[in-house]
């Protein structure tokens, strides 16, 4: 009888042990659902889109991808307690996201905790990877390089003097360091900046304080819906300064929310939104259009700037353990890469940077007839 429930339990065991042997597990934080939605939906879509599509080519070394996804809301605590799970329950010893800025740094001190398990955040915030963490990485555009484009693109016009207007949110406030610490850089005054909270519904004591300092710009800085309801504002209170928003809002969702008001509102932003006015001899027009096509076809849906975060998170997964299949190591392979061209730029890790993209990632677009129109590229 014992000899019977031995081979019993191994007959369950070992095909169980062998397909745990044959997948490569990697964990997903995407805010899903709650007001970011517009932003975790997409990079839901595109992570679960990207292990389709490396096994349907037949896998890393011949194991399949299998995600374990848990929809955060954009909420600090949930993320906290999803991490734990997927790193603890789970066994997972990869992950990508979280979505938002002030999540990934909800979790920055466990993840350093966690030297086994690496995580490619999907968010903009510098502090993120400054300082650095040895096993935490990001695939967004930092914030530090779209102010950089922004204030670039100003310094061309001979602007000096501009107003900033920033949420109180993780984003915000690392926008609002970014941008209060290059502006002398580039002959910049700030003459006011005022703040308002991620679920403030009305911002005209703060636009009336604006008008009254007489910029020649206005930057806004924070994620949906807070920019469109300033456009908004701007327009019922007859303010016609020129705007500049975060790359916090580069997807078609802001124009839907802004309606007319978002006329000739300027952002920087990935190609993915604009992939269509690139040129075929751009090194990243092959993987925007492949991107852009599948899908398309495969959501029925428009991609986004953000969905964009987690396909590239998922090849830059894939093309370090091609190149060492050791999971314990990844952080150390992703920082030893050759570039990869993928859907938000030419990513370069190294020891001392985990952004891997530069202010090249960025074009600069402007909305014209409700439409994403290219100014500087």
């Amino acid at each position: 009888m014992k000899r019977f429930l031995f081979a019993l339990v191994a007959s369950v065991v070992l095909p169980l042990a062998a397909i745990a042997a044959d997948t490569i597990k990697i964990g997903g934080l995407f805010s899903i659902t709650g007001p970011a939605s517009f932003i975790g939906e997409p990079e839901r879509n595109s992570m679960e889109m990207a292990i389709e599509e490396i096994n349907q080519a037949g896998g890393i070394h011949g194991k399949k991808l299998v995600s374990v996804i848990y929809d955060t809301g954009g909420d600090a605590r949930k993320t906290v307690n999803f991490f734990r799970r997927l790193t603890k329950n789970d066994g997972v010893n990869i992950i990508v996201g979280p979505s938002l800025s002030g999540s990934t740094l909800a979790i920055k001190d466990m993840i350093e905790k966690e030297p086994d398990v690496t995580v490619l955040s999907c968010a903009a915030s510098d502090k993120i990877v400054n300082p650095i963490v040895k096993n935490l990485f990001k695939t967004a555009q930092s914030d530090d390089i779209a102010v950089e484009r922004i204030f670039g693109y100003l310094q061309k016009l001979d602007v000096k003097r501009i107003a900033i207007l920033t949420a109180t949110n993780g984003f915000g406030q690392s926008g609002d360091e970014q941008l209060t610490r290059l502006a002398a850089d580039y002959g910049l005054q700030i003459v006011i900046n005022e703040k308002f909270g991620p679920a403030d519904t009305d911002m005209t004591g703060q636009l009336t304080k604006i008008r009254r300092a007489e910029p020649e710009f206005l930057i806004v800085w924070s994620i949906n819906p807070g920019p469109a309801i300033i456009a908004k504002n701007m327009k019922q209170l007859g303010i016609d300064i020129p705007t500049i928003n975060s790359h916090g809002v580069a997807s078609r969702r802001f124009i839907e929310l802004a309606g007319a008001d978002a006329e000739g509102i300027i952002l920087p932003s990935g190609r993915i939104t604009i992939v269509d006015q690139i040129p075929d001899n751009h090194p990243q027009k092959e993987i925007l259009v492949r991107y852009d096509q599948a899908y398309r076809a495969k959501f029925n849906a428009e991609p986004s700037h953000f969905g964009a975060h987690a396909y590239d998170a998922v090849y830059l997964i894939k093309a370090a353990l091609e190149q060492n299949s050791n999971i314990a190591e990844l952080a150390t392979t992703l920082e030893s890469l050759p570039p990869q061209t993928l859907v938000d730029g030419v990513f370069t890790y190294s020891a001392t940077d985990h952004s891997g993209l530069s202010a090249d990632a960025f074009s600069l677009l402007r909305v014209k007839n409700g439409q994403w129109e290219i100014i500087e590229d």
